[in-house]
């Protein structure tokens, strides 16, 4: 059996998409927890691993909790940093180093809130044909994080451009180390088919002003999802 997203509609997978990332941009990412909740419930649904149609039974509630507390996070150390510096005597508007470390810290708590959003969606993603068991992974928290940092900056430093080479490793990365109702996985990928398409996905995503990116990533995440697959014995 083959390891697929399959889309009945592909117009209104597109509109999912397309909502989803203009929802967070127009908000200024305060819609982003909704527009996550959306993204993962409309296409978990629809991921086949090995024609065993999967699942997602968290709630928008706990993903608002994760976000709620990251901005509470992100608002109470930048308001710490500005009155140390205060007390400092230390303009923190002009001061280069007050900003730059804000601008890090802002960026790490950030990562910070992907992390444990990833981490909720993967502990509640189940099979839908069989009794709900263990979800996670087998890694450790901080090692999880720098390879997001990781993948992060690849993407940024590129431009883009190295877009399949950062999300095969980042798919590697989590398909190898995660289980879904205690089942676990194995990955095997290829650069082939993937770079050259995407350099004609990058070249429309352009010419559209962006309008192109929701058929390109649905296509590139069925294409990481092709090669999933359960491990033979089902274990680790």
């Amino acid at each position: 059996m083959k390891s697929e997203l399959r889309i009945e509609n592909m117009f209104q997978a597109y509109l999912v998409k397309l909502a989803t990332v203009l929802m967070t941009i127009f908000s200024l990412s305060l819609a982003f927890p909704f527009a996550y909740y959306i993204d993962v419930k409309y296409f978990t649904k629809r991921k086949y691993i090995d024609g065993r149609r999967l699942e997602f039974s968290g709630s928008l509630w706990m993903i608002w909790t994760i976000y709620v507390i990251g901005v509470v996070l992100v608002l109470a150390i930048v308001s710490f940093t500005k009155r140390l510096y205060e007390d400092l005597d230390i303009d923190f508007l002009d001061a280069l180093w007050p900003k730059i470390l804000s601008i890090i810290t802002v960026g790490l708590i950030s990562l910070l809130i992907n992390l444990q959003e990833k981490r909720y969606v993967q502990a509640n993603t189940h099979f839908a044909d069989q009794k709900k068991e263990r979800s996670g992974y087998e890694f450790h928290f901080f090692w999880m994080l720098w390879k997001l940092i990781g993948v992060k900056l690849l993407k940024v430093i590129s431009a883009g451009l190295l877009f399949p080479i950062s999300n095969r490793i980042e798919c590697l990365y989590d398909y190898k180390r995660g289980y879904i109702d205690n089942v676990h996985f194995d990955y095997q990928f290829s650069f082939k088919k993937m770079y050259p398409r995407w350099i004609l996905d990058f070249i429309f995503i352009i010419i559209t002003f962006g309008l192109y990116a929701p058929f390109a990533f649905i296509r590139i995440e069925n294409i990481d999802l092709s090669f999933v697959h359960i491990k033979k014995d089902g274990t680790k």
